[in-house]
């Protein structure tokens, strides 16, 4: 597993902020704020009073990239909001692991179902062993032929590749996203944490 002490912060700076406190705040009519985070790192934001977009900036630790969204009118609390949510970070083999162990609960039960909703993995995989051609199976299963990969070797190639942290949200705080190939499929699973690190969520996405 990759070390957190590795993690290099970039920020991708989409508007402007206004803040208040122990920050650094310019004197213009845009104003900014700057502050160095115990676990993200050294933050910039600017702000442009008359938009309510959401902000989006982004921490890359290869082959992770960890996304933040931070809503406008709450950039002012950044640093309180980052506090609320970096525990998804400084602890994220062990919300990884929990979410590997939700993804694996999911397979095992029975193909028998009247809802594909309640077997997102099933679905997941399914659509992996129909879509994937036979130098793609090759390449991520070491093998052609479908019938071959096992749910246990399905299981085995998932791979953690994207985290996606909304401090400002009330319920969903974070999103953990699995896939067996970035390349080949645009579909994913993705676990959703809530505030006090439980699992509220399970899904297929695209």
């Amino acid at each position: 597993m990759m070390s957190l002490k590795v993690i290099s912060l970039v920020l991708i700076l989409c508007l402007q902020i206004a803040c208040s406190g122990d920050s650094k705040i310019s004197a213009s009519k845009s104003k900014s704020i700057e502050f160095n985070h115990s676990v993200f790192g050294w933050i910039g934001l600017k702000y442009e009073p008359n938009s309510d977009s959401e902000i989006q900036y982004e921490v890359f630790e290869k082959p992770i990239g960890v996304t933040f969204f931070l809503k406008n009118r709450n950039i002012p609390q950044a640093k309180e909001l980052l506090d609320q949510v970096a525990v998804f970070i400084t602890k994220k083999k062990e919300f990884e692991q929990l979410a590997l162990s939700e993804i694996k609960r999911n397979l095992s039960q029975t193909e028998k179902r009247s809802n594909v909703d309640e077997h997102p993995v099933r679905l997941y995989k399914d659509h992996v062993l129909e879509a994937f051609n036979e130098a793609e199976l090759q390449k991520i299963f070491g093998t052609q032929d479908p019938r071959d990969i096992s749910d246990e070797t399905f299981f085995n190639h998932l791979k953690l590749f994207d985290i996606v942290l909304s401090p400002d949200e009330e319920t969903e705080r974070a999103r953990f996203y699995f896939t067996v190939s970035t390349e080949i499929t645009y579909y994913r699973l993705v676990v959703v944490f809530d505030a006090g690190g439980e699992i509220i969520h399970l899904s297929t996405v695209s």
